[in-house]
């Protein structure tokens, strides 16, 4: 039997804070823009340019190596309490001098600003090029010294690898270890990466693992129960993580907001043949039902409601249903979520069919999430809807929304290009404070014109022509569409034209890294989902920038801005040349979700006359705020399940 003291970190968790409402909330709204006051930079202005003096200043030791050194410093953050902040600039400077000597980079003052940030805690927005891997992994350094897990987060298992190939040479210099955690790795793979002082890993990949271990520890409340329980069985509980501690989230508005309007769900398959009858039988009887006759849709809502004529054909079709079903109210529900199969989640936008399966498409990052699937049934619709073999559903072991689950560690800290939006939604509900870090270099970005089309033909219409402007003088060109279909569809076009382009969408995968690497290259083409949006890195050329460097089309306004400000982000990066454009047109999927078909109809009609496009224009940014606004509410209700339910089940304790 071991008794490794890591094992208290699952059991020493942060108890979250509580969630205000009302006029309580509006006081911690106060309290919260204080706290994000821009004077508070100042400080971490002033302890950078400490550290710069004292890496000038810097004369190797003759007694001590600067391994030694560095190893000498980690003793002052054991006790994180007492850590004072000429230990962190010490400590830094050091870190910053071997960055250079190992790394062949040497940290600038904005890189240093953001290092001391992280370290405290601090959520920052620092623009697209700044060095975002390396300040992550300064500061990550700093944060292992303490001995306790920490974390580097990441959305995906291909930046978290690369990450930690890229930090890998200075982690092991100044004696730490690191490791990656990906989807593919079996449990005693993972068990031995997570003993290593600095893991790499995607959010779901360690909520996962943490709530796998949650399971084993079901009647262990503390330390002392777990070793007496290991002590009268044969098989001791074995658990993967180290428990949980310091988190340095990377593209932190995507994981904390975006990819929290579920709860993540440790379940097992259970059999019901009964199910897969019904969603079979359900989707020939969806067959016969048309829309506007036998049902109506309210986009907005994602919601059905049927017609006369449509109860009426289900009363009469019913009979066609397995016994158990055709009961009036489980009936509906079978055919509601046949319907919203077949109208809500679409091919190549939602999800894709690979290898006769339903694979999900993460609408935020455009990337696959082979692991995930959707629940009450939905998931094995959209099997028969696909006439894919239908699989069994799932039983819920373990679930945990990621709100609950950043609010448990210990210390928070992130960085993203696109984060001050979020400000007091990461307040209220983590209590993060929010700095913006300013540029290194002044941004040489430029905006062409927005361009507004009637219909879609006619938005790629013009930005077929646009591409082929560009392309005869070899300006590289990065084109972003909200789904794979359009992706596809662009790329026929570019075909018909004889062009040559690379296409990155959630069906290539695999091979994003090349595609990423030569998109900035002289006369190159990228088509991509916002795939190409986040942690992705693109290097112009010297002669693309002569011809103004990348030049970034956005073809359709997603639900939240800020992923059309990520996409945006790829170009003109550290003070390089770069333009972007947005060509949009009244038929995207944004207007189409949130405004009224008649509003959509009379700017159509009137597109053309005097200040009508600037309304449109206007309408755009109305239907984006709609949707983010109805993404918070699908936050919120998430959120407030997971604390009813805690409240429920008085006996489960964190």
């Amino acid at each position: 039997m071991t008794f490794p003291s890591a094992d208290l970190c699952h059991f020493e968790l942060r108890k979250p804070t509580k969630i205000h409402r009302s006029l309580d909330k509006q006081i911690d709204t106060l309290i919260g823009k204080y706290k994000a006051r821009k004077s508070l930079l100042n400080q971490f202005v002033k302890q950078a340019s400490q550290v710069q003096t004292l890496i000038e200043e810097y004369v190797p030791n003759l007694q001590l190596s600067l391994e030694q050194q560095i190893a000498q410093c980690k003793q002052d953050f054991i006790n994180i309490n007492q850590l004072s902040s000429s230990s962190v600039v010490d400590a830094l400077s050091l870190l910053a001098i071997a960055s250079f000597k190992v790394l062949g980079l040497k940290p600038h003052k904005v890189q240093l600003i953001a290092i001391l940030a992280l370290q405290k805690g601090y959520i920052l927005e620092m623009d697209t090029g700044e060095g975002k891997t390396l300040v992550a992994g300064l500061a990550a350094i700093l944060f292992s010294y303490s001995s306790r897990p920490c974390h580097v987060l990441t959305v995906n298992d291909y930046l978290a690898q690369r990450d930690r190939e890229f930090i890998e040479p200075l982690i092991n210099f100044c004696g730490l270890t690191c490791a990656t955690i990906m989807g593919d790795q079996p449990p005693e793979t993972r068990k031995k990466s997570y003993q290593a002082d600095i893991v790499y890993a995607s959010t779901h990949e360690l909520l996962a693992d943490f709530l796998r271990d949650k399971i084993k520890l079901k009647n262990c409340k503390n330390l002392s129960q777990l070793v007496l329980k290991n002590a009268r069985q044969r098989n001791p509980i074995s658990l993967v993580t180290r428990g949980i501690h310091s988190v340095i989230v990377d593209e932190i508005d995507s994981i904390l907001i975006d990819q929290s309007v579920s709860p993540l769900i440790i379940a097992e398959q259970t059999e019901n043949k009964l199910l897969e009858e019904g969603v079979t039988k359900a989707k020939a009887l969806v067959d016969f039902l048309l829309i506007d006759l036998h049902y109506n849709l309210d986009h907005e809502h994602r919601s059905i409601n049927f017609t006369k004529e449509g109860l009426a054909l289900i009363s009469k079709l019913s009979p066609t249903l397995p016994l158990i079903w055709q009961h009036q109210s489980r009936r509906f529900e079978l055919i509601e979520q046949a319907i919203s199969a077949r109208e809500y989640f679409i091919i190549d936008q939602h999800y894709i069919v690979e290898d006769e399966k339903i694979i999900i498409v993460d609408e935020f990052s455009g990337r696959k999430m082979p692991d995930r699937s959707w629940s009450l049934g939905l998931h094995q619709a959209i099997e028969a809807k696909e006439l894919v073999p239908v699989t069994m559903p799932n039983k819920t072991l373990e679930r945990m929304s990621l709100q609950h689950f950043f609010r448990l560690f210990s210390r928070v800290s992130g960085i993203s290009g696109t984060v001050i939006e979020a400000g007091n939604e990461l307040w209220h509900i983590y209590k993060l404070t929010i700095l913006k870090v300013p540029r290194n270099k002044v941004s040489q970005r430029q905006y062409d014109k927005t361009q507004l089309f009637n219909s879609k033909i006619l938005k790629w219409q013009f930005i077929v022509n646009i591409i082929i402007e560009k392309n005869k003088i070899g300006q590289p060109l990065l084109i972003g569409t909200r789904t794979i279909e359009e992706s596809e569809t662009l790329a026929q076009h570019l075909q018909k034209k004889g062009l040559h382009y690379q296409l990155l969408n959630a069906r290539y995968s695999e091979m994003e890294a090349n595609i990423i690497s030569s998109a900035g290259h002289y006369g190159n083409i990228t088509i991509a989902t916002n795939m190409a949006g986040r942690g992705t890195d693109i290097k112009i050329d010297d002669k693309s920038d002569e011809l103004g460097g990348l030049f970034v089309i956005i073809t359709e306004l997603h639900d939240s801005s800020r992923i059309d400000r990520q996409l945006i982000g790829r170009c003109a990066r550290q003070g390089e040349k770069g333009a972007a454009q947005y060509v949009l047109s009244l038929e995207d999927q944004l207007f189409q979700d949130h405004l009224p078909n008649r509003f959509i109809g009379f700017l159509k009609y009137s597109l053309n006359w005097p200040t009508i496009s600037h309304l449109a224009m206007l309408s755009f940014k109305y239907a984006q705020s709609k949707a983010e606004k109805k993404s918070y509410k699908q936050r919120q209700q998430v959120l407030n399940n997971d604390i009813s339910l805690r409240k429920s089940l008085s006996f489960n304790k964190e």
